[in-house]
């Protein structure tokens, strides 16, 4: 009995643990133009849960009032999430800002048991909406066609991936940092 009472003890606390530790310190900026700082937080499907001191109780924004969160990594590095909407799927995504300039580039980290999957999305700095990079170990032919009319007018970018100087996927950052700083600087 009493070893049953200690696995209902431990199954009820861990959780809470581990949900304390996966909040991180934040910086909230709404749409609205309100920023709400010195906080802690995480996020979900819909909302972003965030709290002023461990033990209180969690507000929710709903992520369609959200432009961004600054969360600050226990390293001190920080991470610009936004909240966005991508060309044919319905819900807004959750994305990390990885590379800003004529194009932008956003990735978001899914974690499973076995490995950690990257999927990537572009849009032009004057888009509403990202566009998502076919990201599958077969998708090379796919991620280029969705990537080419982005950086069609640098020619030379373009001749390095179809010369696989640069891989697609595991050079997207490369290459978009690439494009922003030789051929994207002289366009709206």
């Amino acid at each position: 009995m009493k070893l049953k009472f200690y696995i209902f003890l431990l199954a009820s606390i861990i959780p809470s643990i581990a949900f304390s530790q996966i909040t991180r310190p934040c910086t909230i900026y709404l749409k609205s133009g309100e920023v709400i700082s010195e906080m802690r937080g995480t996020y979900h499907n819909k909302n972003f849960k965030y709290y002023k001191k461990v033990g209180e109780r969690f507000n929710k924004i709903k992520i369609e009032l959200l432009d961004s969160v600054l969360l600050t990594e226990e390293s001190g590095s920080i991470t610009k999430l936004r909240f966005l909407p991508v060309i044919g799927d319905k819900k807004i995504q959750i994305v990390e800002q990885i590379v800003i300039g004529k194009l932008e580039l956003y990735q978001q980290i899914t974690n499973n048991q076995y490995n950690t999957d990257y999927q990537y999305f572009i849009r032009d700095k004057n888009q509403e909406k990202l566009t998502k990079i076919e990201t599958s170990r077969f998708g090379s032919n796919k991620a280029k066609s969705i990537l080419f009319p982005f950086i069609e007018d640098c020619p030379e970018l373009v001749s390095k991936i179809e010369n696989n100087v640069f891989k697609v996927i595991p050079d997207i950052t490369l290459i978009i940092g690439t494009y922003n700083i030789t051929c994207g600087l002289n366009k709206n």
